[in-house]
C-alpha cells in the first residue's frame, strides 16, 4: 500500500511494472482532476430515498459486505468488496436486480438468490438504503 492505494510493485526483464486496482486509478484521476478526460461525464446515481423506495418492496433476508481475493488475468492478485443481498428466492431476486439496473445502479450478478454489488459508488449507496431501511424496521 502507497499512500492509501493498494500498488503492487513487481520486477520484470526491462525494469519495474506497477499494478494499480481499477478503483484506486478512478480515486487517482479523480484527485488530478483527469476522470472526465478518460471516462466521460460521471453517470447521475438516482438519490437515497429513490432506492429506499425500491428496495423496500423486496422481501430482503438479509445482507452484509464480503471482502474477497481476486487475481486478474495478468496474475496479479486483489482485493474486491462486493455488497451481498440475499432474498432466499431466485426469482424475487432476479426482479430485484431488474429494478435496481432500470434506476442506474450496476449490479454484478444474481447468485442463489443472493444480488451481488461490487461497484464501489453503488455498493455505497444501496448499503446506505438498507441500513436506513433497517433503522426504519422494514430490514
Amino acid at each position: 500500500r502507497a499512500a492509501g492505494f493498494n500498488i503492487n510493485v513487481r520486477e520484470v526483464d526491462n525494469g519495474l511494472e506497477l499494478y494499480v486496482p481499477i478503483e484506486d486509478t478512478k480515486r487517482i484521476l479523480r484527485m488530478l482532476g483527469l476522470y472526465e478526460k478518460f471516462y466521460g461525464e460521471p453517470r447521475k446515481l438516482p438519490g437515497i430515498d429513490e432506492a429506499i423506495k425500491v428496495l423496500s418492496n423486496f422481501p430482503i433476508r438479509k445482507w452484509h459486505v464480503h471482502v474477497g481475493k481476486e487475481r486478474n488475468s495478468r496474475g496479479y492478485e486483489y482485493e474486491e468488496t462486493c455488497l451481498l443481498v440475499s432474498l432466499g428466492n431466485s426469482e424475487a431476486a432476479a426482479k430485484l436486480k431488474e429494478a435496481l439496473t432500470n434506476m442506474g445502479i450496476r449490479v454484478r450478478k444474481v447468485v442463489w438468490g443472493t444480488v451481488v454489488i461490487c461497484n464501489p459508488e453503488d455498493r455505497e449507496l444501496v448499503m446506505r438504503a438498507l441500513q436506513s431501511l433497517t433503522r426504519q424496521g422494514n430490514g
